[in-house]
């Protein structure tokens, strides 16, 4: 008799289960919904730097190679970030106002960074101010458009997207 593998064992058991999808629903091991105690964990590591950008921190500011406020940037990426997963964990739905300031407000902190580098820091070459301005054109260009077609009703079916809902 031929020796079995735990993964054979493990494929067998996952064929036995019955796994009840709603119409139209895809399975997926990763559409399980995320701990809302992670969330709040990476919520908390944003606190630092907003913090520090706000002057509550004391730190030595030859040591802080940025203006604050791309602190107080980072730290709110990463604080609502955190706040996303954690609403994500509790069933909020994505399409809620809530989820999508989160979002919005995840998307600004995330590109304060790349605003200061091409707007603000002279010390950036221009080829590399270049490089970040495209990057964050195109990124705008993108983010604009998704915008549109999600905002105006019956512009995706009209040029053939299908919509995940």
């Amino acid at each position: 008799m031929a020796k079995r593998h735990k993964l054979d064992d493990a494929d067998d058991n996952r064929r036995k289960t019955k796994i009840r999808l709603k119409k139209g629903e895809i399975y997926s091991p990763s559409s399980s919904k995320p701990h809302p105690a992670m969330g709040l964990v990476f919520a908390g590591v944003g606190l630092y730097p907003l913090l520090v950008g706000m002057g509550v921190v004391p730190v030595d500011p030859g040591r802080v190679h940025c203006p604050l406020f791309v602190l107080i940037g980072i730290g709110v990426a990463f604080i609502s970030g955190g706040l996303a997963v954690t609403l994500q964990g509790l069933g909020v739905s994505p399409k809620s106002w809530v989820t999508q300031l989160v979002g919005l407000l995840c998307l600004g902190g995330i590109l304060t960074p790349f605003l200061w580098i091409v707007f603000g820091n002279n010390s950036v070459p221009a080829p590399a101010k270049i490089c970040f301005a495209a990057f964050l054109g195109l990124f705008v260009l993108i983010f604009a458009l998704c915008t549109i077609a999600t905002l105006v009703p019956g512009l995706s079916e009209r040029l053939g997207i299908k919509r995940i809902e």
